[in-house]
């Protein structure tokens, strides 16, 4: 049986970077030379990280535009239950469509999850800097925005 999915994101919350959290990791990346500098990824590993980034990016795109719940479900009037979300629409469900649709980008993200996770680039980082990396790649290979004149 699937679940109701959460309230959808606040516009812009995939911007807002909290700036203490990132700042010692950047900080510490500096000075450890062991560090995975810009140019050793593998060019397949920067491909499987920026298809990730990209395949994450059109799930969340996808899920947005579909009906909250995923089963047909009544909505509510703001003051009967959940009154921070204010009034709430009937919900017709998922189409039969949107849940293979939803399953197969699912399948695809954890393919390749996993294809980036055992890569086998990892083996040759040592254990205590692999998450440092690790998110060095994440940063490296995230495609850029799209600017919205375009």
């Amino acid at each position: 049986m699937r679940s109701v999915r959460g309230p959808p994101a606040l516009p812009g919350a995939e911007r807002v970077t909290n700036r203490s959290a990132d700042f010692p990791s950047i900080i510490e990346q500096n000075y450890d030379s062991r560090v995975t500098d810009a140019n050793s990824f593998p060019d397949d590993l920067l491909q499987l990280q920026e298809r990730l980034h990209r395949a994450h990016a059109e799930h969340r795109d996808y899920l947005d535009g579909l009906p909250w719940s995923v089963e047909p479900m009544k909505g509510w009037v703001r003051g009967e239950r959940y009154s921070h979300r204010g009034d709430v629409p009937d919900s017709p469900g998922w189409s039969d469509e949107q849940k293979e649709t939803v399953d197969r980008m699912w399948a695809d993200l954890r393919e390749l999850s996993v294809a980036v996770v055992d890569h086998p680039h990892w083996k040759s980082v040592p254990t205590d800097i692999l998450v440092k990396n690790r998110m060095q790649l994440k940063r490296q290979a995230r495609p850029a925005e799209v600017s919205e004149a375009a």
